[in-house]
């Protein structure tokens, strides 16, 4: 099966470096430098990727997700700004809808 798979920068992600430990460089049709780059390619009929769940919204023939990779989300504030009560707003709704 073509494999598309990712450029250096998106070697950062711990399920890009599995792919890149995994499978063999013979079978990367194409390579791309970021998620929504590896979905157009998938989208045009290059081959499959692995891309999170969200990328890969809409995408042909989408597979489970496997949960080996999943991985934490952190919610930043700069500290001039976490006692601000739109910024604590915010935070909160995005904490409730992401746990979901």
């Amino acid at each position: 099966m073509p494999v598309i798979g990712p450029e250096r920068a998106l070697l950062r992600l711990k399920p890009m470096q599995w792919l890149e430990k995994h499978c063999s460089t013979l079978n990367f049709v194409a390579r791309a430098n970021t998620l929504m780059g590896m979905a157009a390619l998938v989208k045009a009929g290059l081959g499959i990727a692995l891309l999170p769940e969200d990328v890969a919204e809409g995408l042909p023939e989408l597979g489970s997700p496997d949960r080996e990779f999943q991985s934490d989300l952190w919610l930043l504030t700069h500290r001039d700004l976490r006692s601000n009560a739109r910024v604590k707003a915010c935070a909160q709704f995005l904490t409730e809808k992401l746990r979901t």
